[in-house]
């Protein structure tokens, strides 16, 4: 179970580093990035805006990092 926490942690880890920059992000380009399934990466980052981690368009399938999160990460 411990294998299946750190798997979802390092996800969402590499999926904030490379929200990061603030673009705009297709489920696609992130998926083949990734290295993860459209679905799997689209459900997260549903998940992600729900939280308001990141700001997700539905209409074409993109995400950024949250501008306020962004501010305060401070990178």
């Amino acid at each position: 179970m411990e294998g299946q926490s750190n798997a979802g942690i390092n996800f969402l880890d590499n999926i904030m580093n490379v929200l990061f920059d603030g673009e705009w992000h297709g489920v696609d380009a992130l998926s083949e990035r990734l290295e993860l399934p459209h679905d799997r990466v689209k459900t997260m980052l549903e998940f992600l805006s729900e939280h308001g981690f990141v700001e997700y368009r539905a209409s074409d399938g993109s995400a950024r990092i949250d501008a306020q999160l962004k501010t305060v990460m401070g990178r």
